[in-house]
């Protein structure tokens, strides 16, 4: 097996019993999904629309609000990178050095470079979506600002993951760089 394939095969393993978790979940307590689905949508709609008043107050700041709302968003992302880093930092040395899965994998016939990989891929999506789904009123009301067409979205749909993988990258290297020279 190929690097890739065994990381698509604990993919795939994962993938299976978080659908069966969820199914089950909602199934047990659907109550507390249609709770959880409203407040999501909630949140959404009502965060988009204070974006937009508060980009549309900051922009119409004579002289520096153009200035102002460009470095505001600029920072707001840096500040959301470094969370990132930190927060994938700390979920893949937990999952990788202090899990009991991780353990378990690497006496099976994995290679272990598909456990970490797989490991890393997880960090991703465990410490990701949550920024995702805070920040997507964000950029749906910057772009509404700024009168960008739909080609600015489809864009921000195949590059905003990238920009949420990049950190689960720095933090792969920064963990194993710390494991392995500081012990």
């Amino acid at each position: 097996m190929t690097l890739r394939s065994e990381v698509a095969a604990l993919g795939r393993v994962h993938w299976r019993a978080f659908r069966a978790r969820t199914v089950a979940s909602v199934r047990e307590s659907r109550l507390m999904a249609v709770t959880i689905a409203v407040f999501l949508t909630g949140y959404l709609v009502a965060a988009y629309f204070m974006f937009c008043r508060g980009l549309d107050y900051m922009i119409t700041i004579p002289g520096i609000g153009l200035l102002l709302t460009e470095r505001i968003i600029y920072l707001s992302y840096f500040f959301f990178f470094v969370m990132l880093v930190f927060s994938n930092c700390i979920l893949l040395y937990a999952s990788v050095f202090r899990g009991k899965e991780t353990a378990w994998l690497l006496t099976t016939p994995v290679n272990p470079r598909a456990v970490l990989c797989w490991k890393v891929v997880e960090s991703f999506l465990v410490s990701s979506w949550g920024l995702a789904v805070l920040s997507a009123p964000l950029l749906a009301s910057v772009g509404r600002t700024f009168g960008a067409g739909p080609m600015f979205y489809v864009k921000v749909l195949l590059l905003y993951p990238l920009f949420l993988m990049l950190p689960a990258m720095v933090a792969s290297l920064v963990v194993l760089g710390l494991v392995r020279w500081w012990g």
